[in-house]
């Protein structure tokens, strides 16, 4: 199955990007809201992943400035990107569809704020050999706060708007340094 990850920075356009994309008729998207695919992932995602990598991602999100429960669904969604990652690189797909992941692996490092974003990199890098990835460049600073403030985030519950705003910033700098060399394909748009 032939799948690309839309990744960068909260507000840096990426669901107008997949949106424009599939209205087109280019692409469709891969990332679903149905709760029954959700637990399929999850539990796709447990099941790649096994115990002591599952431990890293629970003990990282712990780490995050949020509620409990926040933290959990940081733990979730981190495990279903695995999820859907596997069941993308295993599936046999019939004819040249191609799919966009909204905010998949290639994403990993803008859940975890609390994590230094090399170690999250090299707990991904063998996936992102794998993975066919488009990174939106943030619009910048200013921009983004602009957007955020206007859309919300969730983040903003636990973070100030500046340093949710500088510390995506400094991870897409990293980022951007690390990925043309480790992902399959990057483009950066």
């Amino acid at each position: 199955m032939d799948f690309i990850e839309i990744t960068g920075s909260p507000c840096s356009g990426k669901s107008s990007f997949i949106a424009q994309k599939v209205l087109r008729g280019e692409a469709n998207q891969a990332n679903c809201k149905n709760y029954f695919i959700k637990i399929c992932n999850f539990y796709l995602g447990v099941r790649y992943l096994g115990l002591k990598r599952i431990l890293v991602l629970l003990s990282w999100s712990l780490k995050e400035n949020a509620s409990l429960i926040f933290r959990i669904n940081i733990f979730r969604n981190a495990v279903q990107k695995f999820g859907l990652f596997q069941s993308l690189t295993t599936s046999i797909s019939r004819g040249s569809n191609k799919y966009l992941v909204d905010e998949g692996l290639s994403h990993l490092s803008f859940l975890f704020l609390n994590t230094d974003t090399y170690r999250v990199v090299e707990f991904i890098s063998e996936e992102l050999k794998r993975i066919r990835v488009h990174y939106l460049k943030s619009p910048g600073n200013e921009v983004v706060k602009a957007r955020l403030i206007k859309r919300g985030h969730k983040r903003l519950k636990f973070l100030s708007v500046n340093y949710f705003t500088e510390k995506n910033q400094s991870i897409e700098e990293i980022l951007l340094i690390l990925y043309p060399k480790l992902c399959k394909e990057l483009d950066i748009i």
